[in-house]
């Protein structure tokens, strides 16, 4: 699937990015959600880059994504986040809790 990602269509492109992730190539789903993202601005597509940051370890890169997702829109992140195995490594990293923080001061439901 990868050699015809070019050809793709959006919709087709997300789901190779939650396939990339799945199978572990990090750096894949990375790259398909960072690039959706300059595409569309949309939640779903920088919420699979902070998956993809999170399941390497990295929580920084991992929270800078989760800030775009909830600017976008995502529901619920806290629930998101919580429910999320790749965020299993970074779920309690300091940056990953301080881009949620915001949510919870204003008391928007998580």
């Amino acid at each position: 699937l990868l050699p015809l990602e070019p050809k793709l269509g959006r919709g087709n492109r997300a789901v190779l990015g939650e396939f990339a992730l799945a199978l572990g190539r990090h750096a894949k789903a990375i790259e398909v959600g960072e690039s959706l993202y300059r595409q569309s601005r949309d939640a779903p597509a920088a919420f699979l880059a902070a998956r993809a940051h999170a399941a390497q370890g990295d929580a920084a890169d991992a929270a800078v994504w989760l800030k775009k997702a909830m600017a976008a829109g995502l529901d619920r992140p806290d629930r998101r986040v919580a429910a999320s195995k790749e965020f299993e490594r970074v779920r309690s990293s300091p940056d990953v809790l301080a881009a949620l923080r915001p949510l919870r001061k204003s008391g928007r439901p998580s």
